[in-house]
């Protein structure tokens, strides 16, 4: 918008038939992703504090990961806000088991947008199979937590699946 600005907005609805917004309201992704680098927990305690967190209202049942608080061999322990104590203390659905105290910890919280993001991923290949050869799955600029489980139904293995395209037919891209 400017020599020093910008503005995003998502695309809008009909005006580029193979793009699909992860945002549109077909699909709901949030993007409310917030990320701290100073959270502490007790060694054993589901207790998670950070100073400069400031932890909505809003924030319980989110999905939530602290670096550092998984079992040896693992380094981040992920789950959900069971009670918000105040702005700068949580309750998680899981322990710190790490084996000791933490200090400093990444904690990334927000929706978990798996499902949103997975049926634009599936409408754009909807859209291939339809006979378009490409498609474009948008990620308007915003924060983004994908906490889903492992996905094995397509070709591989991951949090967002897609099938694989033939190579002997018509080039069909999945952006």
């Amino acid at each position: 918008t400017g020599a020093n600005t910008a503005a995003w907005g998502p695309v809008a609805t009909g005006t580029a038939a193979w793009v699909f917004d992860v945002t549109d309201a077909a699909y709901g992704a949030v993007g409310d992703a917030q990320v701290v680098g100073d959270g502490v927990m007790s060694s054993g305690s589901a207790v998670l504090t950070s100073a400069t967190a400031n932890f909505p209202v809003g924030v319980v049942g989110k999905n939530i990961s602290v670096k550092g608080a998984a079992a040896t061999g693992v380094t981040t322990a992920y789950g959900t806000v069971l009670v918000r104590t105040s702005a700068t203390q949580l309750t998680l659905s899981f322990s710190n088991t790490s084996g000791g105290a933490l200090a400093n910890a990444v904690v990334m919280w927000g929706t978990d947008d798996t499902a949103a993001v997975q049926a634009a991923t599936d409408a754009a290949e909807a859209y291939l199979a339809a006979g378009a050869t490409y498609a474009q799955v948008f990620f308007p600029p915003l924060p983004y937590v994908i906490a889903g489980a492992l996905n094995t139904s397509k070709s591989g293995n991951g949090q967002i699946v897609f099938g694989p395209q033939p190579t002997t037919a018509v080039k069909k891209i999945l952006e």
